[in-house]
């Protein structure tokens, strides 16, 4: 059972768990790692380049962008609990 007085706090002081990369459909990063890429965001990468396609832009796990989309298995899967009223 969360603490009423812990909750009662966070909530005054605004905290928030931001959305990022780690939690959005586009992210494509390996469980545990803090490195991958992005499926929406793409570029045509100079030295490689596939024109067809391009290829994804690398990302932070603790990234973030104003296209983030959430992914409800990637967010069910940190676990956030009672916590997750925070989240966004």
């Amino acid at each position: 059972m969360p603490d009423d007085n812990k909750f009662t706090k966070l909530r005054a002081i605004h905290y928030r768990i931001p959305p990022t990369c780690d939690t959005c459909i586009h992210g494509q990063l390996a469980a545990g790692s803090q490195w991958g890429t992005c499926a929406l965001h793409r570029y045509l990468h100079a030295k490689h380049a596939n024109p067809e396609s391009g290829r994804g832009v690398s990302v932070r796990a603790d990234g973030t962008c104003p296209n983030h989309q959430v992914d409800p298995a990637k967010l069910a899967a940190k676990g956030l609990g009672a916590h997750a009223e925070f989240f966004g």
